[in-house]
């Protein structure tokens, strides 16, 4: 801080901001921040849907994409709560143990997949096949809002995955 006399005044005259001036500017940004974060609060379920459902699209393209290279069948194990993908072997189908497959998926809290835009039934899930010969499965999934209207449609023709535009209506 510099500070200067003032003619015919007597006293310093003090330039710059003091650090209660500094600490109230401080204070508001604060809330002011606090505020913006809360009112996205709303849309952290949409952003999370529509990852979901880009991230299901490359996963089911990365599965297809293998079995072309090892011709050996994999199925997408899918019920409400999250999915998994499984390698077609001599004892069956078993679960993928590495790679970019690995592991049991679960969705985030407040999604769910839809088979055929469809709640699965009380048994259990559906399984997708997907064959080198490209005779699999195709299937219409959906990474669904439980409450609200979002919507994220996953098609897949048996070789090709694509994660469509998000459908806030619900159909």
């Amino acid at each position: 801080m510099t500070s200067r006399t003032i003619a015919g005044r007597g006293r310093a005259h003090q330039r710059g901001l003091t650090l209660i001036e500094i600490m109230i500017t401080l204070a508001i940004v604060g809330v002011m921040a606090g505020a913006v974060l809360l009112s996205l609060g709303g849309r952290d379920a949409g952003s999370a849907g529509e990852a979901e459902a880009q991230r299901l699209a490359s996963r089911l393209q990365i599965a297809a994409d293998d079995v072309l290279v090892t011709r050996q069948p994999i199925a997408l194990s899918a019920d409400e709560d999250g999915y998994r993908f499984l390698r077609q072997g001599g004892a069956g189908l078993a679960p993928i143990e590495e790679g970019a497959l690995a592991g049991e998926h679960a969705l985030p809290r407040g999604l769910h997949l839809l088979a055929d835009g469809e709640r699965f039934s009380a048994s259990g899930g559906t399984t997708i096949m997907i064959r080198a010969d490209g005779l699999g499965d195709t299937a219409e999934l959906v990474i669904a809002q439980r409450r609200g209207q979002g919507r994220w449609p996953v098609t897949f023709d048996g070789l090709r995955a694509r994660a469509a535009a998000a459908d806030r209506e619900g159909r």
